[in-house]
């Protein structure tokens, strides 16, 4: 009987020891009040760009006014957007950046679509552009946030360095929206 009760006591230190470990674990996989937000706020900023796509390479359009040189880079990009996916509908274009006389490379523009869907069917099919003479300068791609931006700029440094190392294959493509490496 006395060593049943020892075996009890061995049993009852171990269990103990055991909801411990469990219960540090279990705070240090608790996410703070400051992560929690800028998780919520990540989201709510790719909510917010999810009809956004941005185009690169336009000119920069010669107008006399502010207004004229907003009617001809509209004109200029659903041109641009209706070579690629005919049945679109713009409602907001803007340059990015200040304007520089010097630059030789124009602003990339921020186009606003009606919906989700239009942005995925242009983005599946933007790569025509570069089959055509006279968009083959032009990219479009979908509006990322700043953290979706280095995310990328990390996964594309770890794909040079793997490559440096002899891996061969590799490539970055994107797996329900999100960018990873893989074999191709």
């Amino acid at each position: 009987m006395g060593g049943d009760i020892n075996a009890l006591k061995a049993a009852i230190v171990a269990l103990q020891n055991e909801v411990k470990a469990l219960s540090t674990k279990n705070n240090d996989t608790k996410m703070s009040d400051s992560q929690f937000e800028d998780i919520v706020q990540e989201v709510s900023e790719r909510q917010n760009r999810r009809c956004n796509v941005i185009i690169f390479g336009l000119k920069e359009q010669d107008g006399a006014t502010k207004d004229d040189k907003a009617v001809l880079e509209k004109s200029e990009v659903v041109k641009v957007l209706t070579h690629v996916t005919p049945s679109i509908t713009v409602t907001n274009i803007r340059r990015l950046g200040k304007f520089d006389e010097n630059r030789t490379i124009g602003r990339p523009i921020k186009v606003t679509l009606a919906n989700v869907e239009q942005v995925s069917e242009l983005i599946k099919k933007c790569p025509s552009l570069r089959n055509s003479s006279e968009f083959k300068q032009i990219s479009i791609s979908t509006d990322k946030t700043p953290r979706q931006m280095n995310f990328y700029k990390t996964l594309k440094s770890e794909l040079e360095e793997r490559k440096n190392k002899g891996e061969t294959n590799l490539k970055i493509k994107y797996v329900g929206g999100v960018p990873k490496i893989v074999n191709f």
